[in-house]
C-alpha cells in the first residue's frame, strides 16, 4: 500500500488530478474529485429533485439540471469513458433518492438499456454504472437484464424536434422480467424529451410493474417546472390511469 501511495504522489506531480466539472487542477485540500468552487455552483434542482412530466402523468427525480459542469461530466462519462464520473454522479443521485420514501424502498432498480450495436461501440452502459452505485448506496436489488432494446435507434441527441425523438424510440424497449405488483426505480443519465423514459416505463408497466419512478442525473428542461405535489406522496409514471 505504501508503494502505491508513493506512486500516486509521483503521478500527481506530473499528471495533477483535475476537477471533473471544470477541468482545473485540484488543490491538495480537495478531498473529492471536484473543486470547492464547482460544488458551490453546481446546477442543483429544488424540491428534492422532483418534477412532473408528460402533462403531470410522470414522476421524475433528478438532482441536477443538464448544464455547465454537470453536462461536461456526463459527456466525459459517455464519450471519454471517465468511469469515475459515474460513481460520483450516482452518489449525488442516491442522496436525492434517499429523501423520497417510495424511491428508497423500490422493489428493484432497472437501468435504461443500450442496443447491442451501441453497447459494442461504447463498451459499457452508463445507466448500468449509475444503477450499480445507486443500488450499493440504497441497498436495493438491481436487474440489469429486465429491459432490452429490441431495435436500433438513432441517438436522441442528434434529433432536433420532439416528434422525431418520440418516433425514434416508440416501441423500442421490451421487458423480459415478471414485475407483477412491484415498484420499479428506472435509472438513466439524462432526461430530455422524456420519450426514452416514457417507452421504458410503458414496457415495465406491461410486465406488471405497479409503479415506475424515473431517476436521472440531470434534467435538460428547466421549463418543465417543479412538481407541485408533496414529494412524500405517491406519483405514478404508469398505472391504472396511464395515458397511452
Amino acid at each position: 500500500m505504501k508503494k502505491k501511495r508513493m506512486l500516486d504522489r509521483i503521478l500527481d506531480v506530473f499528471y495533477p488530478p483535475a476537477c471533473m466539472f471544470c477541468k482545473r487542477p485540484l488543490s491538495p485540500s480537495d478531498d473529492e474529485p471536484y473543486c470547492r468552487d464547482c460544488m458551490a455552483h453546481l446546477p442543483f434542482t429544488k424540491n428534492y429533485g422532483c418534477f412532473d412530466a408528460f402533462g403531470g402523468a410522470a414522476y421524475l427525480i433528478a438532482p441536477f439540471f443538464y448544464e455547465g459542469g454537470v453536462k461536461r461530466a456526463l459527456h466525459d462519462l459517455k464519450f471519454k469513458s471517465k468511469f469515475e464520473n459515474a460513481k460520483v454522479l450516482a452518489l449525488f443521485l442516491a442522496g436525492y433518492l434517499e429523501n423520497n420514501p417510495e424511491a428508497k424502498r423500490a422493489d428493484v432498480v432497472v437501468p435504461v438499456p443500450l442496443s447491442k450495436k451501441s453497447y459494442i461501440k461504447r463498451g459499457f452502459n452508463q445507466s448500468v454504472l449509475l444503477s450499480r452505485t445507486v443500488c450499493e448506496r440504497l441497498g436495493l436489488p438491481l436487474d440489469e437484464d429486465a429491459l432490452t432494446k429490441v431495435r436500433e435507434t438513432k441517438r436522441q441527441s442528434t434529433l432536433r424536434n420532439f416528434e422525431a425523438r418520440a418516433s425514434n424510440v416508440l416501441g423500442a424497449f421490451s421487458c423480459t422480467s415478471d414485475l407483477s405488483g412491484k415498484t420499479v426505480l428506472l435509472i438513466d443519465d439524462i432526461y430530455t424529451t422524456g420519450m426514452t423514459v416514457y417507452n421504458c416505463a410503458q414496457a415495465l408497466s406491461d410486465a406488471g410493474a405497479a409503479k415506475v419512478i424515473a431517476a436521472t442525473v440531470a434534467n435538460a428542461h428547466k421549463e418543465i417546472g417543479y412538481s407541485a405535489h408533496d414529494y412524500k406522496g405517491s406519483r405514478l409514471v404508469f398505472g391504472k390511469g396511464r395515458a397511452d
